[in-house]
């Protein structure tokens, strides 16, 4: 009865976009487990408790609503970096692309990681950036280097065609609202003030000094170029040989890496590792939007 149940439920919420929110006072506890496009969901209702998750379509042929036309907006560019060699990342591509058809796009990662989807060979708006190989000696922690220089190029091309703002993405972060471009730059014109600040889509760990969430963020071009410059051979032998934990238990991987080498480079900050000091440049250098 529950498989029966499971697969019922499963398919009637497959072509929709909905929230759903569950509110229990029931007692019972009901071990729920299904599938929703190929993401396993495990559920565990107890007394007074409130889940809430939110579901989307896993291909873009499965949005059942159109987005608004759209006239170019010559203020922002959207980068998408990392590997596309699967089906969620392509789909992600084209779901992008299909919210945002009037926007550049750069779907930029490294040779050989990337399967372009044939149905936007011939778009105007979507430009492909493969990167040259680096060696495993100079990749970095979880690949650092590599990203950093795939999404370098693609701010780079934004840049070049003259757009003040960027939206860095990766093909495993998705959006699906069409006014989440426009809201972000709302947001930023209104929050910033005469700031460099950096909005972040994804909240960043509170209580992990420095670990700036970089799966979504917008910001200035120029701004996002420093961000991820790529590292020289001297920082990549000084950073990532250092102890993998510093300061008050902060773990040394590639967003404390990046944002620590950003606020002492362009912001002028002394990092000291510190939770108090993490906060204060949240405060400073950042806009934090709710994913909702």
């Amino acid at each position: 009865m529950k498989a029966l149940v499971n697969r019922l439920f499963a398919q009637k919420l497959r072509l929709c976009n909905w929230r759903i929110d569950f509110f229990l006072a029931l007692n019972p506890i009901i071990g729920f487990r299904t599938r929703f496009n190929g993401a396993a969901l495990g559920v565990l209702f107890r007394r007074n408790l409130v889940a809430k998750m939110n579901l989307m379509p896993l291909k873009a042929s499965e949005f059942i609503r159109n987005p608004a036309p759209q006239e170019n907006d010559p203020e922002v560019g959207i980068v998408i970096q990392g590997p596309v060699t699967n089906e969620f990342e392509i789909e992600t591509i084209l779901i992008i692309c299909k919210l945002f058809p009037a926007y550049k796009k750069v779907i930029s990662t490294w040779e050989g990681s990337l399967k372009m989807p044939s149905e936007l060979s011939d778009d105007a708006n979507v430009h492909w950036v493969e990167t040259k190989p680096i060696p495993d000696e100079e990749a970095g922690i979880g690949n650092l280097n590599r990203q950093l220089h795939s999404t370098y190029s693609g701010l780079l091309y934004l840049n070049q065609k003259g757009i003040p703002f960027a939206m860095k993405l990766r093909p495993d972060t998705r959006i699906s609202s069409i006014w989440a471009i426009q809201g972000m730059l709302s947001f930023y014109k209104n929050f910033a003030g005469t700031a460099d600040r950096i909005l972040l889509g994804v909240t960043p760990s509170r209580y992990i000094p420095y670990k700036f969430d970089d799966r979504m963020l917008f910001a200035k071009t120029s701004v996002l170029i420093n961000y991820f410059y790529p590292f020289s051979e001297r920082e990549i032998k000084e950073k990532f040989s250092t102890p993998r934990i510093v300061g008050e238990g902060v773990p040394l991987c590639p967003e404390v890496i990046l944002f620590t080498r950003y606020l002492e480079k362009h912001c002028g900050e002394s990092v000291n590792w510190t939770l108090k000091h993490w906060l204060i440049c949240l405060k400073k250098y950042a806009i934090i939007v709710d994913p909702e």
